[in-house]
């Protein structure tokens, strides 16, 4: 007994397969221009993280060339003194980098009220967050990526988790924690 599909049904799933076929050749253009010589540092350090592919290439739109967030070759790096005098060590590479990928922060006073907002790349960090969010099981205390940066992730998550800390605030601390790795990563890779 076969199914008998409208002629209107059948243009449209012709037209669907032919669509996804696009997108499918598409996909495969960006994975080889990312395993190309420029990027392919770039994509073999994202990979270690289990980022999918389709946000490896976004997430190297925004940090290629990684020399963009440096001095002559080196992370830029200031001491200033914090309101209590003691110095305090500033990676103002790394803040840069962060704001790339979405994670940084405004602060914004009225009166006496002050509040903190995130600035940078809303659709990275939209991505990141996604991407966390689906890397942890239900959303726990589990994180599957069987890698050493994995596994790193995976005890901060457990510290976090111990320490009780939960929803939001645990998912922003470690994409921050995320973001540290990521950046020592692709300095070690890049240099």
């Amino acid at each position: 007994m076969g199914l008998d599909f409208s002629p209107y049904t059948v243009e449209h799933c012709k037209a669907l397969v032919a669509l996804e076929r696009r997108i499918t050749d598409l996909d495969n253009a960006i994975l080889e221009t990312c395993l190309g010589p420029q990027l392919r540092a770039y994509y073999d350090a994202l990979k270690d993280f289990g980022f999918g592919p389709g946000l490896i290439p976004l997430m190297i739109t925004q940090v290629y060339p990684f020399s963009q967030f440096l001095v002559e070759g080196k992370p830029f790096v200031e001491w200033e003194q914090n309101s209590r005098g003691k110095w305090q060590k500033r990676d103002r590479s790394l803040r840069s980098f962060q704001a790339y990928l979405g994670l940084s922060f405004t602060m914004k006073q009225s009166g006496d009220k002050q509040s903190k907002k995130f600035s940078g790349s809303t659709l990275i960090r939209s991505h990141l967050y996604i991407w966390l969010v689906a890397r942890m099981a239900g959303g726990g205390t589990q994180f599957r990526v069987d890698t050493p940066d994995g596994r790193k992730i995976q005890a901060k998550l457990s510290s976090l988790a111990a320490g009780g800390v939960t929803g939001s605030d645990k998912i922003t601390r470690l994409l921050f924690y995320t973001s540290r790795l990521l950046w020592r990563k692709l300095l070690s890779a890049t240099l």
